[in-house]
């Protein structure tokens, strides 16, 4: 969960979108509504927005080089599920966990047994 200011650009977003968030009063006025508009509505906030990707869900790796000693270092990415995320997680999250091994064996036996020798798993 985001902070407050996670909070605000929410609710900013939310009224430019939709001007019918705010109360009628604001709404008849024909005015743009604004975050202080609408944020004595607030009863509660427990989650901020769930993205979605133009592609549709993204599961796959990138990888970076070290800046301090050159090796390549592979990051997972697993995002973009929008409300589907609970449902699509255990999917989604096992296509991730077969991800790094596969990009490790692919860069050769060289790389692959200095991230074994460091210690580094990958989940499978």
């Amino acid at each position: 969960m985001g902070g407050p200011e996670t909070k605000l650009e929410i609710l900013e977003a939310g009224v430019a979108l939709c001007r019918e968030l705010a109360p009628p009063e604001v709404v008849r006025t024909l005015r743009q509504a604004t975050i202080e508009d609408i944020l004595p509505l607030v009863v509660y906030v427990g989650c901020g927005l769930w993205p979605a990707s133009k592609g549709g869900i993204r599961v796959d790796i990138q990888l970076f080089s070290s800046k301090s000693n050159g090796d390549i270092v592979p990051v997972v990415c697993n995002y973009g599920h929008a409300g589907r995320g609970f449902r699509t997680s255990w999917g989604s999250a096992e296509k991730a966990l077969e991800l790094p091994m596969h990009i490790v064996l692919s860069v050769g036996e060289n790389l692959r047994n200095r991230y074994f020798q460091r210690g580094i798993t990958t989940g499978t």
